[in-house]
């Protein structure tokens, strides 16, 4: 589109300036230079002749011609961009409104979305011809009295990387956009059907910038998407939330902004969300239990935070799978756990007269000598050992080892005494367990399953209460 000649049309009586020999009386279009060749072109095309003279009229005329036609656009009073010392920030960033450009022209191309690759020539204020590279639209944020306005999508953007100013065609608003302008002392407003869209305020140089900034094209991204917009997507946009959820959000109209425009239904297995939510099922109890006293031991070694008063770190714990009657003896070291084995051994066949079948524990590094394994296979133990990182699977030797230290952390807090007396208070705690019910071994007590008969718990006292020790006259 010939915009040059849109706005500068001639008309009979009228004065102006004429773009091609720059003379002031005169329009381009009645210019008597630019129709003379035309005339002697004319001429020679409609005589037979092929003198010099004719070829050399009808070569300038159309050279005439081709320069009447190739300024297309006028970028006002803007000029080329040279880096030097005395280019400012503003003068590439802001919006100056131009009324001799006929086109809105910019030198950043990010700004600019649906680029078009767009070659025109542009007519600068001193007479030399730029090009242009591209054309677009832009998305300008107004301020309107100093608040945020809605953006406005300004079209027919000129991309020309060798401007020096970002140009607003103030005309091309008034004449093909319907907009109305008005001025008054140092703001000028752009209205359209009666609202005020964005405003610019005027300098002491008498130029006026827009109120407001360009949003980029990649700000703009997040309206783009190459993907159909499907449950899937938005899923995954949503950080892999859960599809009931987002379905809520879509049916309750309750954020803005969530557009489905895909049927297409989820793949019913996520990867991601495996990866990071997948757990393991939980471990059902077992159904199968020992038939007889020692068929089955579980053993499981704990560490204490502080050393005890014997100078004991750890305890290891020994329960009978049957009856869940439980031996546990301090340790000063890991590797005493050997040797502790075998007293809780001796011990259990004495007492019992029943011989250890198996003995499950877990793959510590105090079960593992060769000593004890040797041992085991000596005495005809079968070793149970657990997987890696499940403790379920010997659970009864796990949880009483933490419900321990839960119960010795309650009767110390109570007693007022120091952390270093927990071997006394273990002690005593597991005396007490071994003649209370549990819920393993329902209706009596693993005291009385392990000693064929009831615990006298007559002598019992509230741990560390005031107690008086009879001495006889002779000591």
């Amino acid at each position: 589109m010939n915009r040059a000649k849109a706005y500068h049309a001639s008309s009979s009586g009228r004065s102006g300036s004429c773009n091609y020999c720059k003379k002031s009386d005169h329009w381009k279009s009645d210019c008597p230079d630019l129709k003379e060749p035309q005339k002697k072109y004319s001429g020679s095309r409609a005589g037979s002749g092929n003198g010099n003279e004719n070829r050399s009229g009808g070569s300038q005329a159309k050279k005439a011609e081709e320069k009447a036609e190739i300024v297309t656009e006028s970028a006002g009073n803007a000029s080329a961009f040279y880096f030097n010392a005395h280019s400012t920030s503003s003068n590439i960033v802001k919006w100056n409104t131009d009324t001799g450009a006929t086109s809105h022209m910019t030198l950043h191309w990010h700004w600019i979305r649906n680029y078009t690759p767009y070659r025109v020539p542009i007519c600068l204020a001193d007479n030399r011809v730029i090009y242009s590279e591209g054309v677009g639209t832009i998305v300008f944020h107004p301020l309107v009295n100093k608040k945020d306005s809605r953006d406005v999508e300004l079209t027919q953007i000129l991309h020309i990387p060798a401007l020096q100013n970002n140009l607003l065609a103030v005309l091309y608003l008034t004449r093909q956009k319907q907009f109305d302008v008005h001025i008054s002392f140092d703001t000028m407003s752009f209205s359209c059907s009666s609202s005020v869209l964005f405003t610019a305020t005027i300098d002491d140089n008498n130029i006026g910038y827009l109120n407001g900034t360009i949003l980029s094209s990649s700000e703009q991204m997040h309206m783009l998407s190459t993907l159909p917009l499907d449950l899937s997507l938005w899923h995954k946009r949503l950080c892999h939330h859960n599809y009931g959820d987002i379905k809520i959000l879509i049916k309750d109209n309750l954020v803005e902004g969530l557009v489905i425009d895909s049927a297409a239904k989820p793949d019913p297995v996520c990867e991601p969300c495996l990866a990071g939510k997948m757990h393991a099922n939980p471990f059902l109890s077992s159904d199968t239990r020992a038939t007889e006293l020692l068929g089955l031991v579980h053993s499981d070694l704990h560490s204490a935070e502080t050393p005890s008063n014997g100078r004991f770190i750890y305890w290891i714990t020994f329960i009978d799978d049957l009856s869940r009657f439980k031996v546990v003896l301090p340790l000063k070291k890991k590797s005493d756990s050997f040797d502790a084995f075998k007293t809780f051994k001796a011990y259990a066949e004495n007492v019992t007269g029943m011989t250890l079948k198996f003995f499950r524990c877990d793959k510590g590094g105090e079960y593992m000598s060769k000593e004890f394994i040797d041992y085991l296979d000596e005495c005809g133990i079968t070793k149970q050992y657990t997987t890696r990182n499940c403790p379920q699977q010997n659970g009864g030797a796990e949880h009483a080892n933490r419900t321990l230290e839960e119960q010795i952390t309650a009767m110390l807090a109570e007693s007022g005494l120091p952390k270093r007396f927990w071997s006394d208070c273990l002690a005593f705690l597991v005396k007490v367990w071994n003649c209370c019910l549990s819920s393993a071994v329902p209706g009596t007590t693993p005291y009385h399953l392990w000693h064929k008969k009831r615990p006298d718990i007559g002598h019992f006292r509230v741990w560390r209460c005031l107690a008086y020790v009879h001495i006889q006259k002779d000591k």
